[in-house]
């Protein structure tokens, strides 16, 4: 009777790593720099919302009245 088999990876993760620190790396720090977005802080509740927002998504406080 012969021993069951199985494929194994045997390799060296360097090239993964490598790939991953000067590929991937670079693009999720550029992603997360472009996609920064103006806030408004509410001074009711300190919670940030939407710069077009006209009440505070949290406290529903009036942004009106501080424009």
């Amino acid at each position: 009777m012969a021993l069951e088999t199985t494929k194994e990876y045997q390799g060296d993760t360097t090239a993964t790593t490598l790939i991953a620190l000067f590929c991937c790396l670079p693009y999720g720090i550029y992603s997360w720099v472009t996609d920064r977005k103006t806030m408004v802080i509410c001074p009711q509740c300190r919670e940030t919302a939407d710069p077009e927002a006209s009440t505070c998504p949290h406290c529903n406080e009036d942004f009106d009245q501080h424009r």
